[in-house]
């Protein structure tokens, strides 16, 4: 082996060590950030918020000591701007399609639907509405986007590489985080919302690591349910 190739493959290593120590500490500052969350923040809406935010500062202080910059994790612009809105339905769809399958398969198997009784607050209360599709366009659609896809799923596939089976094994690692992270919602819930994950990052990985459609999408999704939460109400549990 030359000393050059030594070299390369040295830098290499040198590099996932570093990327995994990222992934290390984020794991261990945004689990702290979502126990405090879910431990001591009482039941309510803004029972998560913690936990993103936590999740957020986490990512962007690691990025920020890699001399990176928060565009980087794929606030850039997208290849095909024009494109946009086509991937946006697409994924819509898509998400929708299989998040719907993914759940009535698995409520055969767990009894409890998924728990939305933090929302209940929602039903008819405008003000609450106001506020929670502006927290969510923010928090969910922004913050939840940047962290799980565009640093976790991004470092994870820094490790892995870009084959196939790095993408699916990937995308499904990152899935099971992000389902656990509602977990208030139930089994049924972090099932589902694993599903959107796992749909979303292969999403990520075939937009060449952009977010845009996906932010797009996550604000939509949520937007809609926030919306039936104001004016249906919550389903029974």
């Amino acid at each position: 082996m030359s000393d050059q190739n030594f070299t390369a493959q040295s830098q290499n290593a040198q590099n996932k060590t570093a990327i995994l120590v990222d992934i290390f500490v984020f794991l261990l500052v945004s689990g702290f950030a979502a126990y405090v969350d879910y431990r001591y923040v009482p039941a309510g809406l803004y029972q998560g918020f913690l936990s993103i935010i936590g999740a957020f500062f986490a990512a962007l202080t690691i990025i920020k000591m890699r001399g990176q910059r928060l565009i980087d994790l794929g606030l850039t612009r997208p290849r095909r701007f024009l494109t946009l809105p086509l991937w946006v339905a697409a994924i819509f769809v898509v998400t929708l399609a299989v998040a719907l399958a993914g759940q009535i398969i698995a409520a055969q198997f767990i009894a409890a639907p998924v728990d939305v009784s933090k929302f209940a607050i929602l039903h008819q209360n405008l003000p609450m509405l106001v506020f929670s599709l502006i927290s969510i366009w923010i928090t969910a659609a922004f913050f939840e986007e940047i962290v799980y896809r565009g640093f976790l799923l991004g470092r994870l596939l820094d490790v892995a590489g870009g084959g196939l089976a790095a993408v699916l094994a990937m995308s499904f690692l990152h899935a099971v985080l992000f389902g656990l992270l509602h977990i208030y919602q139930g089994p049924l819930g972090v099932i589902s919302t694993g599903i959107v994950g796992f749909v979303f990052g292969i999403f990520f990985a075939l937009q060449g690591r952009n977010l845009w459609a996906l932010i797009l999408v996550h604000g939509l999704i949520d937007t809609l349910s926030v919306l039936q939460f104001y004016f249906v109400g919550v389903p029974p549990t």
